[in-house]
């Protein structure tokens, strides 16, 4: 009903008496069938505030002290003729500053639960895409994506697991790394991948993590390679450097870098070939190759 013109409007209360030996009842709402037509809609909706916020909507199961806690289901119709419904979640607009926050979150508790975002299977083509990406920003940057795994106070942290799809009947899935090309005024972002500093006490020695870049082995073919590659430079610009360097140590030898060559088990094992690029410009001769060792201090002790 409508309120009056210092009130609320009238409240609207559905639900089933309180069972004492055993279950509450059931409350349905639903739409009937049609034999000719679509079905009819079910709309839940709040009215609009002037003066104030828009009215909440909350779906809350209630708590129970034996067995697992209520759930909530959210399942889009099934069609047999075209693709089944959509379920679309948007959070509101806001004309004066932001649109609203999107939290998807399980509970606090002695072992939270999981969050599982999968795409069904499919029984006659490719399965369905999962896209994560944030929006196009208009006077200002875009929006990060964070993949953050929670600390522990006992055992290994998380770890994060990235894995392409395997095809029984082609390629494996391609794995893409790679920042976005640079504005008329700025570079291309960087692409850094390094492990956490360790740090051991009272003479524990903790070594830092690893950073291995292996491809997999070949039956039937050979055995993938590993490429560094550096763009080139054009105009007043240089081209990229590859510089490797072990790592240094305050009590111990400092880290070797060690390259080999592969074996060859009915043949020679793999070539080993440093050379500088052939030169293109007039009158200019090709890089040098240097192999020096560093200088060495006397113990003066």
């Amino acid at each position: 009903a409508t309120g009056g013109k210092a009130g609320t409007s009238g409240l609207v209360s559905l639900k089933t008496g309180k069972a004492v030996n055993g279950n509450s009842g059931d409350v349905s709402v639903s739409t009937g069938d049609s034999d000719a037509g679509a079905s009819g809609n079910l709309d839940f909706s709040t009215g609009t505030g002037k003066g104030g916020n828009g009215g909440d909507m909350a779906f809350l199961v209630g708590a129970g002290d034996k067995d697992v806690g209520g759930a909530i289901a959210f399942a889009a119709g099934a069609s047999s003729d075209k693709s089944g419904g959509a379920i679309s979640l948007v959070t509101g607009g806001g004309t004066g500053v932001g649109s609203g926050d999107f939290t998807i979150d399980t509970a606090a508790g002695k072992l939270t639960g999981k969050i599982v975002l999968t795409s069904g299977q499919s029984s006659a083509g490719a399965s369905g895409r999962m896209d994560i990406k944030t929006g196009v920003a208009k006077g200002g940057a875009g929006g990060d994506i964070q993949l953050l795994v929670g600390d522990g106070d006992k055992g290994v942290g998380g770890a994060i697991t990235i894995k392409t799809g395997k095809s029984t009947a082609s390629s494996s899935g391609a794995l893409s790394l790679s920042t976005a090309a640079a504005g008329t005024l700025g570079t291309t972002g960087a692409v850094t991948i390094t492990t956490g500093i360790a740090k051991g006490a009272n003479n524990n020695v903790k070594n830092s993590g690893a950073i291995t870049l292996t491809t997999g082995s070949a039956t039937n073919g050979r055995g993938g390679d590993i490429s560094l590659l550096v763009g080139s430079g054009t105009n007043a610009g240089a081209g990229g450097s590859i510089i490797g360097k072990a790592g240094d140590s305050t009590d111990q030898s400092g880290g070797s870098i060690e390259f080999t060559t592969g074996a060859g088990v009915t043949t020679s094992s793999g070539a080993f070939l440093v050379k500088t690029a052939v030169t293109k410009a007039s009158k200019r001769e090709s890089g040098k190759i240097l192999l020096q060792t560093g200088n060495g201090e006397k113990d003066t002790s």
